[in-house]
């Protein structure tokens, strides 16, 4: 139905990975990719301590991978049993709840603050307070809240879903792992903080020169 209704019809596509996603599900049509017409202001917040272990900023939903982070979460409680983990973002009164108990039941309630629907001036101040950025996202074009953690000096942790693959293949920042796989994502986590390999990245401003993040 899709091809039908755009048949010859150029599409433009603000992601490098439409192209590639539609390819898989069987639709050719022309998509031509330009450059995303959007951008983050400089972070306004530098040389804070970075207070939070790990952070979760996008939408409070299951697809973007909320629960996925809490259990991400409960393994480093295993590791480290003062982690301290932040969750923030725009999120329904039932899924406020529902996020609660699940990490009440996960035995981490203890462990993490939860932030939601604050003011984008407070949201960029957390990201400066974070070690690292936890985005476990099952889908997305073009990864904003990974844009605005960059341009806080915090590195990335992602499932490597094609619109992280894609958008950002180029940039350390952001360290990919398999969709889904919340032992590679904890494995990965621990590695970074425990090597204190975010340091090399905190506090580094976001150069959006085709989305890299500096030589890292």
């Amino acid at each position: 139905m899709f091809t039908l209704t755009v048949r010859n019809t150029p599409i433009l596509a603000v992601s490098k990975s439409i192209p590639y996603e539609l390819e898989r599900l069987g639709v050719k049509v022309d998509v031509r990719v330009i450059d995303p017409g959007v951008g983050v202001d400089p972070c306004p917040f530098g040389g804070l301590d970075r207070v939070f272990d790990v952070t979760f900023f996008a939408r409070v939903a299951p697809e973007k991978g909320v629960f996925d982070f809490l259990r991400v979460v409960a393994n480093l409680v295993k590791w480290r049993r003062g982690i301290r983990a932040l969750v923030m973002g725009f999120g329904s009164g039932d899924m406020a709840v529902r996020t609660r108990r699940i990490a009440s039941e996960l035995g981490i309630a203890g462990n993490v603050e939860f932030r939601f629907n604050v003011p984008r001036d407070e949201a960029m101040r957390l990201l400066a307070q974070s070690k690292l950025m936890i985005y476990p996202t099952r889908l997305d074009a073009f990864p904003l809240s990974v844009l605005e953690a960059l341009s806080c000096g915090t590195p990335v942790i992602a499932y490597a879903i094609p619109a992280i693959r894609f958008n950002y293949a180029g940039t350390r920042a952001v360290i990919k792992t398999k969709p889904l796989d919340i032992e590679e994502m904890t494995r990965r986590t621990i590695e970074t903080l425990e090597s204190d390999a975010w340091r090399g990245w905190a506090g580094k401003p976001w150069n959006s020169q085709r989305n890299t993040h500096g030589k890292t």
